[in-house]
C-alpha cells in the first residue's frame, strides 16, 4: 500500500525488523497502482539504480490503466460460511477447523473449537487457499495426484487434499472455505460444500472494488 522506497529508507535507518515482513522486499523500485483513491496493484521495475527503478515505475503508474469492477467477500460473509460448517459439525458430532479466505488466499475468519487437533489450523487454511486461488474445489487436485498425475503434489501454493470449497458470488469466486479435521476426508467436503452454499444463499458481499484489469 506504499512505496517500497519506505521500507529500505527504513532498514537503512536500522530498522532492521522491516526486514522480517513477510512477503515484502525493501528495495526501492515499487510504486501502488491507485485508483479512486484505493490501491488496486502495483509496478515494480529491477536492473537499474534503485532511483531509475523506481522512476521507471513511477511512469508506469501515472499513465491510465484499465479496472474492472468485482464482489469481495466481507468479514460477515466469511463468518457466515465458517459458522455454518461448525454447526455442522457440531451435530455431527465431530470437530474440525474451518477456515475463510479472501480470493487471494488470505485468511478472512478461523472457526477453531476447543477439541479441534492443533495442526487442523494450518491445514483448513491450506485446503481454502488452494480453492481460492485456483479457482476450483481443491478435491480436484486430490483426484488427479490420485488418478497418477503426481505433478498435482507440486502446485504452487496448493495442497491436494479435498476439503476446500470455493465461495461464489454472482459467477465470481470471492473466497473459499477449508475444512479439516472432521471425521474423515469426504467429511470435510460435505462440510466445506455446506459453509459455501451458506454464504451463496446469503448472497452477502460488500460493495464492489476495483481491481487491476
Amino acid at each position: 500500500m506504499r512505496p517500497t522506497r519506505e521500507l529500505e529508507e527504513q532498514v537503512s535507518s536500522g530498522r532492521l525488523g522491516a526486514l522480517a515482513l513477510h512477503g515484502a522486499v525493501a528495495l526501492t523500485g515499487g510504486i501502488p497502482l491507485v485508483t479512486s483513491g484505493e490501491v488496486v496493484g502495483a509496478i515494480g521495475t529491477s536492473g537499474e539504480t534503485p532511483d531509475e527503478d523506481e522512476a521507471i515505475s513511477i511512469a508506469g503508474a501515472s499513465v491510465a490503466f484499465s479496472t474492472e469492477t468485482v464482489p469481495a467477500l466481507t468479514a460477515e460473509g466469511a463468518r457466515i460460511a465458517a459458522t455454518a460448517a461448525g454447526d455442522e459439525a457440531d451435530r455431527r458430532g465431530v470437530a474440525p477447523v474451518a477456515a475463510v479466505v479472501d480470493a487471494g488466499g488470505k485468511l478472512l475468519y478461523l472457526h477453531r473449537p476447543d477439541a479441534a487437533q492443533v495442526a487442523s489450523v494450518d491445514v483448513a487454511t491450506d485446503k481454502a487457499r488452494t480453492a481460492a486461488i485456483y479457482r476450483r474445489p481443491s478435491k480436484d487436485f486430490e483426484d488427479q495426484a490420485a488418478g497418477g498425475r503426481a505433478s498435482a503434489l507440486h502446485l504452487a501454493n496448493a495442497v491436494p487434499l479435498q476439503g476446500g470449497i470455493p465461495i461464489v458470488h454472482d459467477g465470481v469466486v470471492i473466497g473459499a472455505i477449508g475444512v479439516s479435521g472432521a471425521s474423515s476426508a469426504p467429511e470435510d467436503n460435505a462440510l466445506a460444500e455446506l459453509g459455501a452454499a451458506a454464504v451463496q444463499s446469503a448472497s452477502v458481499s460488500r460493495e464492489p472494488v476495483k481491481v487491476e484489469a
